[in-house]
């Protein structure tokens, strides 16, 4: 233990009647002349080897098969091809939400509990060792302050003492093996999240609770990241690159050479991490970044081709839009900064030419997610989901700050479906006399969201008209609920957890898909909205690409069609038969009445 912890008070004494304070318990013994049979292949497996379980009583054992074929009959999914383990059934389970299965939030609840139930029975191979706490967790617990923290730390208190791991044995592997226990024996929703959240408050308890032990906890790191920051790579590379953004993010009218107009801020950032993105790649492939003298050495054809072949192989050895930008930024690098030869030129667009995928129009995975649309009833909860919202929370007299949430997602969703901006520009709207909203005066006057054209990535500015309703929702989320996110909101129409700044990208790109899902059932994220104005405007009017353009902002045409070329086919097709069929039934009906007569 640290010697920090030998001037540690001890926790005070329970207060209890020495009667009622917690008894040791005994750890169980294994019983080794009976092992447990090896744990279940597959669903199908785990349902015949419950059904069979005489342990159960009859209605213990309909209730968890119930659960298992439930599941499978939701998903359409075959048993015994679904493996019977935590991790497959925790993804399983995201996919079904209750309006998706039809089914009520509580059901959805008790599905759960028996899955967990199910694979606790024959899946977790690791017997208990007690039941209940024991005596010095009981105690330390008795020590946290009712609430979060408390809520926070039972399951992992329950989980070492469990184990026999005693508070002042706890440390980092602790952690660790009971990262695995969530991931490997639990359905817990976000393992991980988890770990987190209880690393966070065990150290809160470190500092602010007397006679807690003193070790503190780091929750187990996911996906290492390789990216060195901007101030680790080597200094005259990195001053170079320095003026070079500069220059591009500021050009000089009255430069000889250079850039003559500015690149968005959204480019500069972009260009900066994909050069650290670069430099990283080296390091981690066994280079010496140190003797990178100038921003120039990126593009020397054996330092690129070493670099992109490190985002090639982490990508499984296919292009994908990443290494088609890092490819794209290497030749602009050569071009602009290291003023190579044609040849040198040449051979980078190759490389530039292999990395970029192939891929023309909306990706496979973004169609499919469209496809959850040409479901009326999907569609449906999608449209009324910002009308629901507000009419369930409006009726609160005390509205939660979790309500103001839902309430400022349903205004963001709102708004992308009445004018389907681009991600960045949702996120920074402003009010106030210099900000993007307009609001009409007199009873009859309209409100804009007005967006200048520097703050486009088009360049082209754009003016959205609100329709009232939209109007409506938008007031009454700024006045009520706009509130109860921030006490220094400043003027940003949706802040963040900062005094006086937005919500960030990053932020609400995981809050917004995940509060949609949870509302709908639908698995659709922030710019997929753009996307969906696209798709139902063209399935009401199949070739109007120009009419998407101007909504959707792009600058050219063929953008437009380059993306949604074939979204509509379904309506185009549905248009086509429709005339064929007219014609059909017209040459019957002159038959039937040239036979009449």
């Amino acid at each position: 233990m640290p010697p920090a912890a030998l001037t540690r008070p001890a926790l005070p004494k329970s207060t209890l009647p020495r009667s009622n304070r917690p008894k040791p318990v005994a750890l169980a013994k294994p019983d080794h002349d009976h092992p447990p049979p090896p744990p279940p292949r597959s669903l199908a497996e785990l349902i015949e080897r419950i059904s069979r379980d005489q342990t159960l009583s009859s209605t213990r054992r309909r209730d968890l098969v119930s659960a298992l074929r439930r599941l499978c009959r939701l998903l359409n999914l075959d048993p015994a091809s679904e493996p019977a383990t935590h991790e497959r059934v925790r993804v399983l389970l995201k996919q079904v939400t209750p309006q998706r299965a039809g089914i009520a939030a509580k059901t959805l609840e008790n599905l759960r509990s028996n899955l967990a139930a199910a694979l606790r029975l024959c899946c977790v191979s690791r017997p208990r060792g007690q039941e209940g706490l024991s005596l010095s967790w009981q105690e330390l617990r008795l020590a946290l302050p009712q609430g979060a923290a408390r809520y926070g730390l039972s399951r992992f208190i329950r989980y070492c003492s469990e184990r026999g791991v005693t508070p002042a044995m706890v440390d980092d592997e602790t952690l660790a093996t009971f990262a695995a226990h969530l991931e490997q024996e639990t359905l817990a929703r976000e393992p991980k999240r988890l770990v987190r959240a209880t690393a966070t408050h065990w150290n809160n308890a470190v500092a602010d609770i007397p006679g807690w032990p003193a070790r503190r906890l780091q929750a187990p790191e996911g996906r290492q990241g390789y990216a060195m920051p901007w101030r680790a790579l080597p200094e005259s590379l990195r001053r170079e690159a320095e003026v070079w953004l500069i220059q591009h993010a500021t050009p000089d009218p009255f430069a000889v050479a250079g850039p003559l107009q500015a690149l968005r801020p959204g480019t500069i950032e972009a260009r900066r991490f994909g050069i650290r993105q670069l430099v990283s790649a080296l390091h981690e492939t066994g280079i010496d970044v140190s003797e990178l003298r100038s921003l120039g050495d990126l593009a020397r054809p054996e330092i690129a081709e070493r670099a992109l072949r490190f985002f090639w192989i982490r990508a499984g050895e296919k292009p994908t839009v990443q290494t088609g930008q890092l490819a794209q930024l290497v030749v602009t690098i050569a071009r602009q900064v290291a003023g190579a030869d044609a040849a040198t030129l040449e051979r980078l667009r190759r490389f530039q030419a292999g990395l970029r995928p192939k891929q023309h129009g909306l990706s496979a995975k973004n169609r499919e997610r469209l496809r959850q649309l040409d479901d009326r009833e999907r569609l449906e909860s999608l449209l009324l989901m910002p009308q629901r919202v507000f009419e369930r929370v409006s009726r609160l007299s005390q509205p939660s700050r979790r309500d103001a949430l839902d309430v400022q997602i349903a205004v963001m969703l709102e708004l992308l479906l009445m004018m389907p901006m681009r991600r960045r520009n949702i996120v920074q709207l402003r009010m106030g006399p210099d900000g993007h909203i307009r609001e009409g005066r007199g009873p009859h006057g309209r409100t804009h969201v007005v967006i200048p054209g520097d703050e486009v990535k088009s360049g082209r500015p754009l003016e959205y008209p609100l329709p009232r309703e939209s109007a409506r929702l938008l007031q009454l989320y700024i006045a009520r609920f706009r509130p109860l996110l921030s006490d220094a909101p400043g003027d940003w129409l949706f802040p963040g957890a900062q005094a006086g700044e937005p919500k960030s990208l990053d932020h609400v790109s995981r809050l917004f898909p995940k509060t949609i899902r949870r509302l709908t059932g639908l698995d659709i994220n922030l710019h997929l909205i753009r996307h969906i104005g696209a798709k139902l405007y063209l399935d009401q009017n199949p070739g109007a690409y120009e009419t998407v353009r101007r909504v959707l902002g792009h600058a050219a045409r063929s953008t437009a069609i380059d993306n949604y070329v074939g979204l509509e086919a379904d309506a185009a097709f549905r248009h086509y038969d429709q005339i064929i069929l007219s014609l059909r039934n017209s040459i019957r009906r002159e038959v039937d009445d040239d036979a009449q007569d």
